[in-house]
């Protein structure tokens, strides 16, 4: 047992701390990027900044594996590095990176996380029974008990009081959008990134990054632009001028579709006459009418003689049943026959025809039907110059108007009088707000349903050099495919090349000075060490601090605590610089960073 314990010792030495600590600093940058410096044959390639940069520190071990060093959290497997979204995945060389994240801190390194996801930690003994889809953390777990991670803070509380939490931090995260459950997936790749230097628009180029000089902090690209690549202005031309060409295509193929339409309007027009001579006349009556065009049918309520005038008797047509008195019949206008109201409505909506005679209504019916309100006004009654009347009805004594809002008839009375109310034909559903001054004007818009010319044309032959449905069904299926799928493919191509990380980026190859890699917040465990004070009951503060925060411009009182700055040694109430801390990552006065 002994012996096994001292191999298991001696084989974790020389597989994983040996290594470490004789890695070294690869060597100065290649001078291209498409042979660039590998620790191992299938490690990541290295490139500026991860060479000749101060603060980012890549080693080789003597395994030929890649780690990187983090100033206050040791050293990390690299996986993988996206130079163009500069971005890096590190990983635990002891594959248990749930228990470096209890202690992880980025402060020092020129790395953040793309996002910060509040983890709560959790210890529960085996002995209690919790459901499979709870996933532990096996390296951190034991025989006595479990360790468990979520973001769920609600799930982590209904653990308690049979589990204990161990520790709440906020953890770097590949998205916003935390899991509900256990999380499974904190042993995976840890997501950084970096913002200074800012080499992306020389990645996109496929040009070489670095110093201007040794001087200076502002990189530049070095090497000619690589050819075989599209320029972004040559695919953004490409781009304009597929969709101005489909554009246009389209266009024409509409314009010569509504220029040919009148022509074989005049073809079919035989046609249509011949169709109609071969249909009987029922046929145009086949359809019913709508409950509005029914109401309008005159009705009469019966009295106790139960006769109805003209030729009809006292026997309803429809249900064979004898009038009563206070019976309510209907008149078909064309014929003048009657019928309980209750039986012809349900005829008319089917059958549209009288059931005796079948002579039908018009076979025009409105578009839309519009409720005006006629008034007449007498000239003495001062109106606005926008009231305008209808001069036929007009005369010298009083002025005829006409609207559709009867809110507006109504706030004429008792001046005015409502001549009548009725239904007007019309082109839009929507009616006026005002007087109209259009009713004498325009014209009278009305549709008929049967006989139906629109779909069958018989007796004639097409006339040729009109373009048929399907060519021009094909002309704009091609017109879409080359608006959609040609930008779609140049679409595709940036994305394979990686030129949408970089869409602000490649506009300036001039960078942001060093102080950039400061403006994100800090995190809890971070603000928490730095040193915090009790005050007395002087409220007097150390060096240059006055008495009133500078951030809620309060007077300190006694008892109450303050932190203090570590570069500046500027002070400020613990609550009001906790939560500057966390989103600027700096002195709000002085403006020091406080990584």
């Amino acid at each position: 047992m002994v012996i096994s314990k001292q191999l298991f010792l001696l084989f974790f030495l020389l597989f994983f701390i040996f290594p470490l600590r004789h890695a070294s600093n690869p060597s100065k940058c290649s001078s291209s990027n498409s042979r660039p410096h590998r620790c191992g044959p299938l490690e990541v390639p290295i490139r500026f900044p991860f060479c000749d940069h101060p603060l980012f520190n890549l080693l080789c071990t003597n395994l030929n594996n890649t780690v990187l060093q983090l100033p206050m959290s040791g050293t990390f497997f690299v996986q993988y590095i996206d130079y163009r979204k500069q971005q890096i995945y590190i990983n635990d060389p002891e594959n248990c990176l749930a228990k470096r994240l209890l202690t992880f801190n980025i402060s020092g390194s020129p790395f953040s996380p793309r996002f910060d996801t509040l983890y709560t930690f959790l210890t529960c003994p085996n002995e209690l029974v919790l459901p499979s889809w709870y996933p532990s953390i096996p390296c951190l777990s034991n025989s006595t008990s479990s360790f468990f991670a979520t973001s769920n803070f609600a799930l982590a509380e209904s653990m308690l009081p049979s589990c204990q939490i161990v520790k709440r931090i906020y953890v770097p995260a590949d998205s916003p959008f935390a899991e509900t459950r256990f999380s499974s997936y904190l042993n995976q790749s840890l997501l950084l990134e970096w913002n200074s230097p800012n080499c992306r628009g020389c990645e996109i180029d496929y040009l070489r990054c670095g110093f201007k000089n040794k001087a200076s902090p502002e990189v530049k690209c070095f090497g000619a632009k690589k050819s075989g690549h599209l320029s972004r202005a040559v695919v953004a031309v490409l781009i304009c001028l597929s969709i101005i060409g489909a554009v246009i295509l389209f266009v024409t193929c509409i314009a010569i579709r509504i220029h040919n339409t009148p022509r074989r309007r005049h073809w079919a027009v035989p046609a249509a006459a011949a169709t109609v001579m071969q249909q009987p006349r029922e046929v145009m009556a086949t359809r019913g009418l709508d409950q509005s065009t029914i109401e309008k049918y005159k009705t009469m309520e019966l009295g106790e003689s139960r006769r109805p005038p003209g030729t009809n008797g006292i026997v309803c047509p429809i249900c064979l049943s004898e009038y009563v008195s206070k019976e309510t019949v209907r008149f078909i206008p064309e014929c003048d026959h009657c019928f309980h109201a209750k039986c012809i409505d349900v005829w008319l909506k089917i059958h549209g025809s009288c059931p005796l005679c079948r002579n039908s209504r018009s076979p025009f019916s409105a578009h839309f039907d519009i409720l005006y309100t006629f008034l007449s006004c007498p000239n003495e009654v001062v109106l606005p110059s926008w009231y305008p009347s209808i001069p036929c009805l007009s005369n010298s004594t009083s002025s005829f108007f006409a609207t559709s809002n009867y809110s507006l008839a109504q706030s004429m009375l008792p001046s005015c009088q409502i001549v009548k109310r009725l239904h007007v034909p019309a082109t839009s559903p929507f009616g006026e707000t005002r007087f109209s001054s259009d009713l004498n004007n325009q014209s009278l818009l009305l549709e008929w349903a049967l006989p139906d010319c629109r779909a069958k044309c018989l007796g004639a032959t097409k006339k040729t050099g009109n373009l048929s449905s399907g060519v021009l069904v094909l002309v704009i299926s091609l017109s879409a495919v080359t608006v959609f799928v040609f930008p779609t493919c140049i679409a595709i191509r940036l994305y394979d090349s990686e030129r949408f990380d970089s869409a602000i980026a490649a506009a300036t190859v001039m960078q942001q000075p060093r102080e950039v890699m400061a403006r994100r917040g800090l995190d809890q465990s971070t603000i928490e060490t730095f040193k915090k004070m009790e005050l007395g009951e002087s409220r007097r503060l150390s060096g240059t601090n006055g008495i009133v925060c500078p951030i809620c411009l309060s007077e300190y009182a006694s008892k109450e605590t303050v932190r203090f700055i570590p570069e500046c040694d500027h002070c400020y109430h613990v609550e009001c610089i906790d939560v500057w801390l966390k989103i600027h990552g700096s002195c709000p006065l002085c403006r020091n960073s406080c990584a």
